[in-house]
């Protein structure tokens, strides 16, 4: 049989420079063993050739949302297993809120300006209003409709909602002005799993739903469709499986870090971690039993009578003849000597438990998930044994850098839009007020909106000292500003001016002197008796 294929003729009639003009004519065999040949010498993505050692590897051609609507559920459910009974998905968890928001969380900065004639100046008692009036805000009995959370409570349950179950859920109240609220803006955080993945539709509208979010021709999202909770189950708060709500977007902020275009719904950050994590688990507790064995030696007696009938018959006679057999099961004291039966010999069973390996194994896997998880491993393993101040800055530098991309993940997707919305409407509602009384009108709102700064926490190094030294030579030197310094740190250099002025009011007002101009002083005048000449002024002690 003859079969003619173009590419494998051209390619061989190249190989073995055959004339154009004359036909390749190959045998069904030929042809084959010259595929096989082609096959293995073509060129192209090395990781994209079949091989024997590859034979597991299957990938499929599957969309993003695609492999969401079948494993997203359970993905959702593995991590929330694991934060509950896993301790290293529990501090990874407790890193990202610690890092992420911080203690005190993220700290606004109005800085408005207004034109004086000649030119723009800060609106220093209009920014410190709307800085306070927000800051009254994030309150619980104001900011959560629960009346549960602070805001800054609300941060860090978005935060470590966000990593473990790859996005958030916000649902926004707007309303009037009343006694209990003056803003008239509330939150409320819902699971996110009350966005039914399971509804997938086309409506009458044109809109097509996919995973409980209803979206427009161009794809943007225009409502989403919230499962309601059954009445009957209170205790384990399950949703209905048919009731919805559907819920306007301008209402609902839903969030979650895209990995890909066109991507509908989130997953969780550590989902390429979670089968090391149970491997590890498992290796643990099977290192745990082998443990107790290793830490429990017996002594065994082994019988070593020449001809003895070993068969269940024969054992049977023994144990009904053999008075003696009762003591071979006998407990041995420290320091104890016995005689053992007659025809009996002592024989040990040591387990060697742990190996020396086991070490090596757990490690490499705190790596690999470390990994996987964009921490530190000796943050995450909390094994600060062998770090050192080098290792140590030189791994939390690359670490640093991706908590600053998160915070500013969750400054533009949840902070920024939850504080913009609330201005606006606190406006609206005359909530934003001088101390004369007169409210900041809502025609203003472009004006500070224009301008604003969230900062996020910042980190202190193991040597603050040469930290510090660094930033004095940099200020000194004209390379950096004192803003941008402190900027780094999380600190507005307004508030330390402003502390600074309110702490020399307080000595002023309480008639105490500076102790660190004192102590200069004494230095200065112990300079000049010992004849050192100098021309530095006194220094002012109630300055």
């Amino acid at each position: 049989m003859e079969k003619q294929n173009d590419g494998i003729l051209n390619w061989f009639s190249k190989l073995t420079s055959t004339p154009k003009e004359e036909k390749v004519v190959l045998t069904q065999k030929q042809f084959e063993l010259l595929k096989k040949v082609a096959k293995k010498y073509r060129k192209g993505f090395e990781a994209a050739k079949q091989s024997f050692l590859r034979n597991n590897w299957t990938v499929g051609n599957s969309r993003i949302d695609a492999d969401i609507y079948n494993d997203q559920e359970r993905l959702v459910q593995l991590a929330r297993n694991l934060e509950q009974n896993n301790p290293i998905m529990k501090k990874f968890l407790t890193e990202r809120e610690i890092n992420i928001v911080g203690p005190s969380g993220f700290s606004l900065n109005s800085q408005a300006k207004d034109y004086n004639g000649t030119q723009m100046v800060l609106d220093v008692i209009g920014n410190k209003v709307v800085e306070d009036s927000f800051k009254k805000w994030c309150k619980a009995r104001y900011c959560d409709i629960t009346g549960k959370h602070s805001f800054i409570e609300m941060q860090r349950i978005l935060e470590k909602t966000r990593a473990r179950d790859g996005e958030v859920l916000i649902r926004i109240i707007r309303g009037k002005a009343t006694k209990e609220n003056p803003f008239g803006y509330s939150l409320q955080l819902l699971d996110p799993q009350r966005l039914d993945i399971s509804y997938n539709t086309n409506l009458d509208n044109g809109n097509i739903v996919k995973m409980g979010c209803e979206l427009n021709q161009f794809g943007k999202v225009v409502a989403y469709h919230l499962r309601l909770k059954e009445q009957q189950s209170v205790i384990n708060g399950s949703y209905h499986t048919a009731l919805r709500e559907r819920v306007d977007a301008k209402d609902i902020i839903h969030k979650f870090k895209a990995t890909s275009a066109e991507q509908t719904r989130g997953y969780p950050e550590g989902a390429n971690t979670f089968s090391l994590m149970a491997d590890l688990a498992e290796f643990m507790t099977a290192a745990l039993y082998a443990a107790k064995v290793g830490a429990s030696s017996s002594i065994y007696l082994q019988r070593t009578d020449e001809g003895t009938d070993t068969t269940i018959t024969a054992l049977a006679d023994v144990v009904e003849e053999d008075e003696d057999l009762e003591k071979f099961i006998m407990e041995v004291d420290p320091g104890s000597i016995r005689l053992l039966p007659k025809g009996t010999e002592m024989r040990t069973f040591d387990a060697k438990y742990p190996e020396s390996n086991f070490v090596n194994y757990v490690q490499f896997m705190l790596k690999q998930i470390a990994s996987g998880l964009n921490v530190s491993y000796f943050v995450l393993a909390n094994s600060l044994e062998s770090v050192n101040y080098t290792s140590s800055r030189t791994g939390l530098i690359s670490e640093r850098d991706g908590y600053k991309r998160e915070q500013e993940w969750f400054i533009e997707n949840i902070l920024e839009p939850i504080y913009e919305d609330w201005l606006e409407t606190a406006m609206l509602n005359n909530a934003i007020k001088l101390n004369s009384g007169s409210v900041i009108p809502v025609t203003k709102l472009d004006k500070f909106l224009s301008s604003y700064k969230w900062f996020g926490r910042r980190w202190q190094w193991v040597d603050p000292l040469k930290d510090a030294t660094a930033n004095i030579m940099l200020i000194e030197n004209g390379l950096a500003s004192r803003t941008q310094i402190l900027a780094e740190q999380g600190i507005e250099y307004e508030d330390i001016l402003a502390d600074i002025k309110y702490e020399e009011q307080l000595r002023e007002t309480y008639g105490v002197i500076h102790t660190a101009n004192i102590e200069t002083q004494q230095i200065l005048n112990q300079l000049n008796s010992d004849g050192t000449n100098s021309t530095t002024p006194p220094i002012d002690n109630n300055a």
